[in-house]
């Protein structure tokens, strides 16, 4: 699958949501997760951590296709107050993000610019947002984006000379 008409949040046993993406069959299914940066004995690792413990995204092409597939499995997908499962607006362009990114944010590139920030590359540069806190010592950033989701996601620092 290519694109996707319809996307819907699905929420699993945390734990679970692995074990839903392989056997459901007739959509795709996504559990995001983020690359986090961890100083482990005097090393950095990259650690895959999920970004929504419990939740995974499926992606189809009609709605009906997302409800017949999932019914059998012990999960609930999640509706809007008005009854209707298919994620619009904000939720949506969270969806849409994944998908874009295969369902896993890696590492940002960040460079040094007079006293500003600037992110070069990776996940935090396709999407517009406000870097609120910076913790330089674990190189993570809390950024607050355009579309309303707040994350602390993993940066390294670039040589300005090399940008």
């Amino acid at each position: 699958m290519d694109s996707f008409s319809v996307a819907c949040c699905v929420y699993c046993y945390m734990g679970y949501e692995e074990k839903f993406a392989e056997q459901v069959s007739g959509v795709k299914v996504i559990v995001p997760y983020k690359i986090r940066r961890e100083r482990e004995k005097g090393c950095w690792l990259d650690k895959k951590i999920k970004l929504i413990p419990g939740y995974a995204f499926v992606y189809a092409d009609s709605i009906q296709e997302i409800i017949d597939s999932t019914g059998k499995f012990r999960v609930r997908l999640l509706s809007y107050p008005d009854k209707t499962y298919a994620l619009h607006g904000a939720d949506l362009e969270v969806a849409r993000w994944v998908w874009n990114n295969f369902g896993v944010i890696g590492v940002s590139y960040a460079v040094h610019e007079k006293d500003k920030v600037k992110i070069v590359s990776g996940a935090l540069k396709e999407n517009e947002g406000i870097i609120t806190r910076l913790d330089r010592r674990h190189r993570l950033a809390l950024v607050e984006l355009k579309i309303g989701m707040r994350i602390w996601l993993s940066y390294d620092w670039l040589d300005n000379k090399a940008s």
